[in-house]
């Protein structure tokens, strides 16, 4: 899957994943290795390149339990922005549950923890511990169009004091997304969503 978008002004993304799953009875063993390349003012600003890993259990046929990890590569191409360099792992477990009744609606929670750490041990202060919930759900208000949303929360507490600020630097970030899948065409989705991050 290769994604291309967001070039409009002096932004841009290149998005890149392939995968593999494996399934037995309930359960089921998820690869996926993903790149993504972004431009600022038209110039190549970060590389990521990782992978995720996920096993999914089917508790019911109404109940999965999915337990993850994630690991990616974060490189600044630019010298200026070197010591951003990092290597970020996240762990995490989610659980998802479907209802019965008008809209078939689905709910899901997860947790996770990790550690992004730069890879220049003179920058880990710009590395941090995060630690964060994601809740969210969707209902199908017809069989073409599927309204969902998601809120989030995710504290980071980083490694080290800031030498400008002489501070160690703590992050509360909230993210709220509502949106409508609609298929109007087989094969074809449209999807116009809202999102709101505040990062305090």
């Amino acid at each position: 899957k290769v994604l291309l978008g967001n070039f409009i002004g002096l932004t841009g993304t290149l998005d890149a994943s392939a995968g593999a799953r494996w399934a037995r009875g309930a359960n089921q063993l998820v690869g996926l290795a993903q790149g993504q390349l972004f431009w600022l003012d038209n110039d190549r600003y970060r590389n990521l390149y990782g992978g995720t890993v996920q096993w999914l259990h089917n508790l019911s046929p109404t109940q999965q339990l999915t337990v993850f990890g994630q690991f990616s590569a974060l490189r600044y191409p630019q010298p200026s922005q070197a010591p951003q360099d990092a290597n970020r792992g996240i762990g995490g477990v989610a659980y998802s549950q479907a209802f019965a009744g008008r809209y078939s609606p689905v709910a899901y929670v997860s947790g996770y923890g990790g550690d992004e750490r730069s890879t220049d041990a003179a920058f880990k202060y710009l590395g941090y511990t995060p630690f964060g919930v994601r809740l969210g759900g969707q209902a199908s208000l017809a069989p073409q169009a599927v309204l969902f949303g998601s809120a989030a929360y995710e504290r980071r507490d980083y490694n080290g004091e800031n030498p400008t600020f002489l501070l160690t630097r703590q992050d509360n970030q909230y993210d709220f997304r509502v949106g409508l899948a609609y298929t109007f065409l087989p094969q074809w989705t449209l999807t116009p969503q809202v999102a709101y991050t505040k990062n305090d």
